[in-house]
């Protein structure tokens, strides 16, 4: 399922579909997460959305992951560390990083994150970026700070940065090397069968960010029906669905490809938000869409053509 698959037109065009299936999702669940800001701890959310995957992963996967032992006991250290980065620490280190920085703050370092991987990239897989995906990374960038922001460049000049916001690079970090470490898997699983893998090690590091968290002075967590209706939701879909999309297109094509579109997330909760929270739609945010998609068009501009002869592996 993870072995690498042929760059080709038609793999690279199902690739750019489920990433943005997959950021369309994530920018879901921040939508939701901030309508039930004051009564679900962002933590507590994070660990309990990817226990409840567990317990609709596990009936279905443990005869596979028992038959597969061999396997995983042989490849431990990386499904820990894919575990660890993906599943525990992308997520769980933003949010703990928000109580010591700002909203703004945080979504500009986030934006980070394509660059971050063609850098990963190059570290781990020594595979250097093309001219068009720094420039393409830096318009669709562009585009994240224009909507951010609200198009007011004064506010960028005014930002302070601080520790927290070190907190959010190392959330970065964490994710560009899941996404680049994603190849690395050896067959033997199926695509359900290292997502439940991925949980099993990704859980013990959110119990430590949940009892961080509890440490802070979160609220208490309340297991009411919004509570549950929240969980149950951002398992299917932000964790569950939206985690197997995103494997799965960066089997088709690989992080460099992929790293561009998570400037969708921005774009996706503009338009969402427009959508459910009645927020106005604005000429800013007409800007940075089109900014966004220009970038990653620019990035990715062969979405539909095969593997450039001289590619890097």
């Amino acid at each position: 399922m993870f072995a690498p698959a042929p760059r080709t037109g038609p793999a690279r065009l199902l690739a750019a579909a489920l990433l943005a299936f997959a950021c369309l999702c994530w920018a879901g669940n921040y939508l939701l997460a901030r309508s039930m800001t004051g009564h679900i701890p962002p933590i507590a959310l994070s660990l309990w959305r990817w226990v409840a995957a567990l317990m609709i992963l596990l009936p279905i996967t443990a005869p596979e992951l028992l038959a597969r032992r061999a396997l995983i006991r042989a490849n431990w250290r990386l499904y820990a560390l894919l575990g660890a980065t993906g599943t525990a620490a992308a997520n769980a280190v933003i949010y703990l990083a928000l109580n010591y920085t700002g909203v703004i703050n945080a979504a500009l370092t986030n934006s980070a994150s394509p660059a971050a991987m063609l850098l990963v990239s190059w570290l781990i897989d020594r595979k250097p970026a093309r001219i068009n995906q720094l420039a393409g990374v830096a318009v669709s960038t562009i585009g994240v700070g224009v909507i951010i922001t609200a198009g007011d460049i004064g506010l960028v000049r005014a930002l302070a940065f601080n520790p927290g916001d070190f907190l959010v690079l190392t959330g970065v970090l964490c994710w560009a090397v899941y996404s680049v470490m994603l190849r690395r898997i050896p067959r033997g699983l199926s695509a359900l069968g290292f997502l439940t893998l991925s949980i099993l090690f990704g859980l013990p590091f959110l119990v430590l960010a949940r009892l961080a968290e509890i440490a802070l002075g979160t609220v208490a967590l309340q297991f009411d029906l919004p509570t549950l209706g929240t969980i149950l939701i951002t398992a299917l879909f932000p964790s569950i669905a939206a985690y197997l999309a995103w494997n799965r297109a960066v089997a088709l094509a690989d992080a460099n490809f992929a790293g561009p579109f998570v400037h969708l997330l921005p774009a996706f909760a503009t338009i969402l938000a427009i959508l459910f929270l009645n927020e106005r739609f604005r000429p800013y945010h007409g800007a940075g869409l089109t900014l966004i998609l220009l970038g990653i068009l620019l990035a990715n501009g062969r979405l539909g053509a095969g593997r450039r002869k001289d590619a890097a592996p």
